[in-house]
């Protein structure tokens, strides 16, 4: 009998202990919104900050600012899911951050530039998606050992939502800027499963295989016309698009020599799949 009174003695604060335990876990879901309207407005002072440090002398500050301001916006973006629907229009409108937000409202991609003076242009990016009813945000590339947030070399230019099926696929441009002449565009094509953004959906096929990006690199300087003296009226950073009248997605041709031409490869939506067609010129 004691030994049985021992035992409900010593299990009942093992229980209480474990209920307290998963009380914190299920309230520690719980979330207590910010006030996103101050938050944008201080990462709108670190700008400022840094564009007056540039614009009066050499910036030191630079490297302290950029770690400032990418820190404090990809943490706000990673723990509070209300910027999921919040516009950060002053940051748009100002242009220190893009905005790339699918038809669908299902997905959302930041891209922001570093705060530093180089031929290379470094960029940031922050995926946000909605899966099951939650809001999900992902690093576009993370420090292994640290968790913070690290540069690539894509800047996103367009993000495009094709329904198949039942199905929606996000079509995200991007281009990686090897210097302000050489770039390398890409199209890849992404989905939300199972909790996880796939950003490499195969979805384009041609006769012998299927895949879910496609990448053209091309000189940018190969879109001047010295006789007239003008650009290529096509936006350099927007080759690759999508007709979504036509469902097709065209791929500029570009030559040996790195070359944009004035033809494309034509991906036709067929069933489940865009597959190569041919050339348009």
């Amino acid at each position: 009998m004691k030994n049985r009174k021992l035992t409900l003695m010593i299990l009942l604060p093992l229980c209480l202990g474990f209920m307290a335990c998963a009380n914190q876990l299920i309230s520690g879901n719980a979330h207590t919104p910010v006030d996103l309207a101050e938050e944008e407005r201080q990462l709108e002072a670190i700008y400022t900050r840094w564009v007056e440090c540039t614009t009066t002398h050499f910036c030191q500050e630079g490297e302290k600012l950029d770690n400032e301001f990418s820190s404090q916006l990809s943490n706000l973006l990673l723990s509070n899911p209300e910027t999921f629907q919040y516009p950060f229009t002053t940051m748009v409108d100002n242009e220190m951050i893009d905005l790339f937000t699918s038809a669908d409202g299902k997905l959302r991609v930041y891209n922001w530039r570093k705060f530093a003076f180089t031929s290379m242009q470094e960029l940031y990016t922050v995926y946000q998606f909605e899966s099951a009813g939650h809001i999900i945000s992902v690093l576009g590339k993370k420090d292994s050992s640290t968790g913070d947030i690290m540069t690539t070399y894509d800047k996103v230019s367009a993000l495009h939502t094709v329904t198949i099926g039942n199905k929606n696929y996000y079509f995200m441009v991007r281009n990686t800027m090897l210097s302000s002449n050489d770039i390398i565009q890409s199209i890849e094509c992404m989905r939300v499963e199972k909790g996880k953004l796939n950003r490499d959906a195969p979805i384009f096929k041609t006769r012998n295989k299927t895949f879910g990006s496609i990448d053209v690199n091309f000189l940018r300087a190969s879109m001047y016309d010295p006789e007239t003296e003008m650009y290529d009226e096509r936006d350099a950073f927007n080759l690759i698009t999508y007709d979504a009248e036509k469902r097709q997605i065209l791929i500029p041709v570009v030559n040996e020599d790195m070359e944009v031409q004035k033809s494309y490869l034509v991906y036709q939506l067929k069933g489940n799949y865009f597959e190569y067609t041919g050339i348009k010129k």
